[in-house]
């Protein structure tokens, strides 16, 4: 059976598995131990809005970026932060505030 992944409820860093998050990077940097680390920003509904998007919620994420995916992955953050184009990041979930981030994929809207 395929597991199902699912975003974490509003602003909870509680979710436990894997889960996709859409949103734009907004703070990259990589250190000499081959690691990289970005914030992955965006915005969640109230309960009694309808259409507005009021709170702005950040999710840290590593992963290791001294191989060829993990500096692609590196170079996709790169450019989702320099063009404002949103993008899906595969988290693995935990009660950590950082979290392992296993994929990046570009979209192709501008936030």
């Amino acid at each position: 059976m395929e597991e199902k992944l699912t975003p974490p409820s509003d602003s909870s860093y509680e979710t436990r598995g894997n889960y996709v998050q859409s949103g734009i990077i907004t703070m990259l940097r990589a250190n000499v131990d081959g690691y990289c680390h970005c914030m992955v920003t965006y915005l969640t509904r109230d309960a009694d809005a309808d259409t507005r998007y009021d709170n702005q919620v950040e999710q840290l994420g590593v992963w290791k970026c001294n191989s060829y995916s993990g500096l692609a992955m590196f170079h996709l953050a790169m450019q989702s932060m320099v063009t404002r184009y949103t993008v899906d990041v595969l988290f693995v979930g935990g009660e950590e505030n950082q979290k392992e981030i296993k994929a990046i994929t570009l979209g192709k809207e501008k936030w």
